[in-house]
């Protein structure tokens, strides 16, 4: 059997990015070249249940941040989808949103506009289980 040589992935330009999923870390892990802010950022996907007394609250978008209250007649480019955050050297700042239960639904509410960006039925908690299982 040959053996494979190692291959340098480290990232050189200020734009380079290297994405990474890990199952044992339960998300993405990004790499960027040492000379950035944060050379690792990681994302975690996390199962939330339809009980109001443990959602996160609040969550944080850095990219491609969906605006509140959004209809087919006011989009026509997508800067109108999404808040820009970027600035060419980076990002900016986080954007925020709520995530709480409203009329016994999940809303999740754009807070720059307090303006819903999206808002769906609790399933039942039988339909939950099965699909964790």
């Amino acid at each position: 059997m040959n053996d494979i040589a190692d291959v340098d992935i480290t990232p050189v330009n200020d734009w380079d990015q290297r994405w990474l999923w890990g199952d044992s870390l339960g998300g993405s892990v990004v790499f960027k070249p040492a000379t950035a802010a944060d050379p690792v950022v990681m994302f975690k996907e996390e199962v939330v249940s339809p009980d109001e007394s443990n959602l996160p609250g609040q969550l944080y978008c850095y990219e491609r941040c969906l605006k509140g209250g959004l209809t087919s007649g006011s989009v026509s480019q997508e800067s109108d989808l999404f808040h820009i955050l970027w600035n060419g050297d980076g990002v900016t700042q986080e954007h925020v949103y709520t995530l709480a239960v409203v009329n016994g639904q999940f809303a999740l509410t754009d807070e720059s506009s307090n303006l819903v960006v999206v808002d769906f039925p609790i399933p039942p908690r039988e339909a939950l289980n099965e699909s964790i299982d």
